[in-house]
């Protein structure tokens, strides 16, 4: 029990001793001091660098930036333009469809394929047969008014029937 008494005892004075001031205490806590504002300065300097590094590349960024709108705005003008001439080359081409006995030389590919893998003036020949479409289209039409219309699914041909047609 007197171990544990003078145990104690040698604590208290040990802890007394370390927060009594000391000059070599007081040394480094200048010295520490010191340190912290010099490296409070580098933190600074450092910051600052790393701030103008940033707002430099923003910049640079932005210039970037600016620069793939102007191409955009080109390519945006380029596919205008593009369009409005095959709008104005189809337009031509469905006129020359409407008039009789004109033959048209070749498309340009874009319009050359119609939708629906159509080929290209296949009921030219038979100027009746549009005329028989548009009567029965007529029809469908006034008959849709009263009517739901009908959906009828066609089946695509069987392979031994395709290499036949083929064949013939």
């Amino acid at each position: 029990m007197a171990d544990w008494l003078w145990d104690s005892d040698c604590r208290g004075l040990y802890n007394g001793l370390k927060n009594m001031p000391s000059p070599l205490q007081d040394f480094f806590v200048i010295k520490k001091a010191k340190l912290s504002t010099y490296t409070t300065r580098s933190k600074y300097k450092a910051m600052e660098n790393k701030i103008e590094a940033l707002e430099l590349q923003n910049q640079v960024l932005k210039e970037e930036v600016s620069q793939l709108k102007e191409q955009m705005a080109q390519m945006f003008q380029i596919l205008s333009q593009t369009n409005a001439a095959i709008m104005a080359m189809v337009n031509h081409n469905a006129v020359g469809h409407a008039q009789a006995g004109i033959t048209v030389g070749l498309l340009p590919h874009a319009v050359r394929d119609q939708p629906y893998r159509m080929p290209y003036g296949w009921n030219i020949e038979d100027p009746t047969n549009e005329e028989q479409e548009q009567s029965k289209a007529e029809a469908q039409h006034q008959a849709s008014r009263t009517t739901q219309p009908l959906v009828v699914h066609r089946q695509t041909p069987l392979i031994e029937d395709k290499w036949q047609s083929l064949e013939e």
